[in-house]
């Protein structure tokens, strides 16, 4: 097994190890009971090295643990409220009944200034209930920030059309979008 040290401003491996796959496991763990000895500068993204390798029979799904959610988030927090200068890029999860106004105001307040959407993109994940993500990317030139704010629904509800915010959001294809849902 190979872990790569990933830089999170550019996403690029920044250094190589060859581990076990219970190493990993064990690191992963660390980090997620909170022990004092974890040290987390950057993502970790553990990938194969051998394509005839063993296949996993576990269970892709995890059940949600809200105890490591929730030392998970206040990593996050705490990263980010110690190392402003780097976190480039949060993610905001909303309803779909709140992607206008989310949307407006990130754009027209003045603390913000979201004022170029760089992206719209579509995810499916069949398992969950809403299995279908729309994902909005936003930049602010003025602060040099990015934000990402992603909704959910499923195969039947319509999800309401930023057009009115951004013009150019008229070209996500495969998702029913409307001008005023209800």
């Amino acid at each position: 097994m190979t872990l790569y040290l990933v830089d999170p401003t550019i996403g690029l491996p920044i250094h190589q190890y060859r581990t076990s796959r219970s190493k990993e496991t064990s690191m992963l763990r660390s980090i997620l009971s909170g022990s004092s000895g974890a040290r987390v500068g950057a993502a970790l993204r553990a990938t194969s090295t051998t394509a005839g390798s063993k296949v996993d029979k576990k269970a892709t799904i995890w059940k949600i643990d809200e105890k490591k959610r929730e030392r998970l988030a206040n990593f996050g927090r705490y990263a980010a409220e110690c190392l402003p200068k780097f976190v480039q890029r949060v993610q905001l999860l909303i309803h779909p009944s709140g992607v206008v106004p989310v949307m407006a105001f990130l754009k027209g307040n003045h603390s913000a200034q979201f004022t170029n959407l760089t992206f719209i993109c579509g995810v499916d994940v069949p398992t969950r209930k809403y299995r279908f993500e729309v994902v909005y990317a936003l930049l602010s030139t003025r602060f040099n920030a990015r934000i990402r704010v992603r909704t959910y629904t499923d195969e039947i509800a319509p999800i309401e059309s930023i057009t009115s915010v951004f013009k150019g959001a008229n070209w996500l294809v495969g998702f029913q979008f409307c001008q005023k849902c209800i």
